[in-house]
């Protein structure tokens, strides 16, 4: 492997300021409790020597049996107990120091009783100061949930406490993966930086509702685009119908064919480019009738706006100068340049300023221009708050990533093909089409598109390609062989077991992937944790092709496309790289008709400063099988290509041909490597244990508790001691992750757009706030999902034991 790109996603909130929370609470408790359990021992121990004299002594037998009933009620009035001076002395005297004992014990369940309510008010109270002192967690929810953050920072209540909570613990120890509260380590920075963005959704929601404006619509051109019915006089064309309601987070639009049935349509060729006049003279119609159909036929596909295919890179300078472009059509289009203008100009100076109440007035500014922006497109729907996206930057520091720790990587590897589904899809697509290749990728598009739909459905969601059409595939079937020899070594996991892989296993499983002809990972992204004793917890696992480091390190674009095209062995071929989810709109912009694929050519002969574009349309290529290095390849004319997906998107969310293009160039989540939570079955309880190779960590051990064992806890004193009994009875520790998934015909259930309860939750079970604030998360989510699994991970890395929580992205 090459040298690694490894960056460092670091929290915000310090271990050493979180445990300002401790105090020495459950040390009391805990004394406690064990004093608590001699004098139950020392009680059994008393009765049943009673028991024993009742037998024995028949003299005083009515003496023994008042002693035992006073003993079990903890109370006894010596002076009323006939025949007491029969009764063994010592015997006695045990007695009455026992009671004295259990008095006592009472007075201290009593004051700590008094004490965990204290205790839990001090530490929710400690924790809503330390939220309102952390600048870096402010500023993390500024971004994310702005109307979160006015409510927490106007007045604190009591009620409130389960948020900061939540808010906390996602500042201080949230793993697997770090969350948006975190700076990005980046190599080779001197300075903290910010880079912010306005939210992609909103920009291309905007850009759609633009397009439809009337004036727009009057002063645009268009290319016609349908297919003509042989049979009728219809036309069929591709649309995502008209924009509906806008909701934060992914504004994406499903495409749909449509049957037009208007015979004028037919008088404009297909691939003709026409304005808003012309096309009524065209059709023959007046421009009434245009005006009242033209956003009908821009929703069926029928029409499509020139500017979809310019602004292909959507970004808020893209859209002003699109906008920008029709200033003087309306005082409607003017404004709305105006606005985003003013956005602009709000960001630039929110990159540059460092003080918590700037950036929150700047906010407050920005979302009366957004409101003005949505009010001028005719926006749809609720208004957004959280506008921009900030990505954090810190000095990247020393790696401690140790050499060790990277051969291990290394050899790991070597077998990950094992758990890459899409690659059991290029392998299928490979023996399907052998006989059809070289071929245009435009006659293989339909049995491309077929197949990869039903991947989508059968084997992306099951994790097999057992029992489905892939399974025709003899090297298909080998990988799911060799796979179930995995699952089968670390099976005694699924029983609590530690698993560790030797290395000879390991170059076993490599040495029979190379006998059907499959090749190691070229490139690969971990999300990884250093814990103690120099061991790494990998977190998820992907074949990244450096997509962060092309994202986060900019200056280093072409030495990070470089090492890829090396890896990918890249010599008599360009690297096409695309990113349909950075920047681009997935759900307007065609694939097939747009010089998507660039590859970015230095001229040496200019000393490698100017730069040009080669571009390679993809409806005139041909999809090609490369034997050598075991991929399928893309060439226009004399230029071969490599496709890239750079993006964040599944290619589920892609469209047709950039998805087709995805699945069969590169991979995505290796799946597989340890248990996923949705094949974990549950009865009351389980465990899960570790699963390691060298010092790698490739899973957590895991103890999974049904949620009806939580049924009967209060959120009190009692309620306290009764889940201590319960972490015992079933070993686990006082420390760790906590996530929560809906139980669903007996198994674990990941419940889709519901992420906030999968979210692991750093848990201490010692302090009285961690355990009311789990126990309400636990019970509010079974209120609302039912059955719940609750599954404590070992707490590895312990947050406790390093200044900040950390996580390593290391692409090689």
């Amino acid at each position: 492997m090459t040298e690694p790109h490894v960056f460092i996603r670091q929290n915000h909130l310090s271990s050493h300021s979180i445990q300002r929370l401790k105090d020495h609470f459950y040390l009391r408790f805990a004394n406690y409790r064990e004093e608590r359990s001699a004098f139950a021992t020392q009680q059994q121990e008393l009765r049943q020597q009673l028991s024993g004299s009742i037998e024995r002594e028949p003299g005083a037998r009515i003496a023994y049996i008042r002693l035992q009933q006073g003993m079990k009620r903890g109370k006894i009035q010596f002076e009323k107990i006939p025949k007491l001076e029969f009764v063994d002395p010592v015997l006695l005297e045990s007695i009455r120091s026992h009671l004295i004992r259990g008095q006592e014990l009472q007075r201290r369940e009593d004051l700590l009783r008094e004490q965990f309510e204290k205790e839990y008010k001090r530490q929710a109270e400690e924790l809503y100061e330390l939220f309102r002192e952390q600048s870096n967690v402010q500023n993390a929810l500024l971004f994310t949930n702005f109307e979160m953050y006015c409510s927490l920072n106007n007045s604190y209540s009591p009620k409130k406490t389960g948020k900061v909570w939540k808010i906390m613990m996602r500042s201080f120890a949230k793993t697997a993966p770090l969350s948006t509260f975190t700076s990005i380590g980046r190599p080779g920075a001197r300075a903290s930086t910010s880079r912010i963005r306005l939210a992609q959704w909103i920009l291309l929601a905007w850009f759609n509702y633009f397009l439809l404006l009337p004036e727009v619509v009057r002063a645009s051109r268009f290319r016609v685009k349908y297919e003509a019915d042989p049979v009728g006089e219809a036309v069929w064309t591709v649309g995502a119908g008209e924009p509906i309601e806008v909701r934060p987070g992914l504004y994406q639009r499903d495409k749909r064919r449509f049957a037009l049935k208007e015979s004028r349509l037919r008088n404009l060729p297909s691939g003709s480019i026409v304005t808003w006049e012309e096309l009524a003279s065209r059709l023959g119609v007046g421009t009434d009738w245009v005006e009242s159909r033209t956003t009908k036929l821009l929703a069926a596909g029928y029409l499509r706006n020139v500017l979809e295919r310019k602004a292909d890179t959507l970004t808020l300078t893209a859209l002003i100068d699109e906008a920008s472009s029709f200033r003087n059509v309306s005082g409607r289009v003017d404004g709305f340049v105006r606005h985003l203008e003013a956005l602009h100009l709000i960001a630039t100076r929110m990159e540059n300023a460092t003080d918590l109440h700037i950036r929150e007035s700047l906010i407050h500014s920005a979302q009366k221009h957004a409101a003005e922006c949505c009010d001028a497109v005719l926006w749809k729907g609720k208004r957004p708050l959280d506008l921009f996206h900030e990505d954090s930057y810190i000095p990247g520091g020393s790696d401690e990533i140790q050499a060790p720790a990277r051969r291990t990587i290394d050899k790991w590897a070597d077998i990950l093909p094992l758990f890459d589904h899409r690659l059991k899809f290029r392998l299928f697509m490979k023996e399907l089409l052998k006989e059809r290749l070289p071929a245009s990728y435009e006659s293989l598009r339909q049995s491309l598109s077929e197949y990869a739909g039903m991947y989508e459905k059968e084997v992306a969601l099951r994790r097999t390609s057992r029992n489905t059409v892939f399974a025709a595939s003899p090297q298909v079937t080998r990988l799911e062989d060799l796979k179930d020899v995995y699952r089968e070594r670390i099976k005694p996991a699924e029983n609590g077991e530690d698993v560790h892989i030797g290395e000879d296993e390991l170059m076993d499983l490599k040495a029979q992937l190379e006998e059907v002809g499959i090749k190691p990972q070229r490139t690969l992204q971990l999300l990884i944790q250093p814990a103690m004793n120099g061991k790494y917890v990998v977190n998820d696992c992907k074949n990244g092709y450096l997509a962060y480091s092309i994202y986060h390190d900019p200056g280093r674009h072409e030495q990070v496309l470089h090492k890829i095209r090396s890896a990918l062995g890249c010599k008599e071929a360009l690297l096409l790289t695309y990113s349909p989810s950075c920047g681009f709109n997935p759900n307007t912009n065609d694939f097939s008709e747009t010089y998507s694929l660039t590859e970015e050519v230095h001229d040496p002969e200019e000393g490698g400063q100017s730069e040009t574009s080669r571009l390679i349309a993809l409806n005139s290529c041909t999809l090609e099988w490369n034997a050598d290095m075991n991929r399928f390849e893309l060439r226009a004319g004399d230029v071969r290509g490599i496709a890239l997906y750079t993006g964040s998107l599944a290619p589920a969310y892609l469209p047709e041909d950039y998805r087709n293009i995805a699945l069969l160039s590169q991979s995505g989540f290796l799946n597989g490597i340890g248990f996923e939570y949705n094949e974990i079955s549950l009865g009351e309880s389980r465990k899960l244990g570790r699963i390691s190779f060298g010092d790698l960590i490739l899973q957590r051990r895991k103890n999974i508790l049904h949620s009806s064992l939580f049924s009967s806890l209060n959120f009190d004193f009692e309620g306290y001691g009764s889940f201590h009994e319960l972490l015992e009875s079933h070993g686990i520790p006082l420390r760790s992750f906590v996530r929560l998934f809906p139980v669903r015909e007996g198994k674990l259930h990941i419940e889709y757009g519901a992420t906030a309860i999968h979210k692991p939750i750093f848990f201490d079970a010692e302090e009285p706030l961690y355990f009311i604030e789990m126990l309400k998360h636990v019970q509010r989510s079974r209120q609302q999902y039912g059955e719940i699994a609750v599954v404590f991970e070992e707490a590895l890395p312990d947050p406790y034991e390093t200044d900040y929580a950390a996580e390593y992205v290391y692409e090689m």
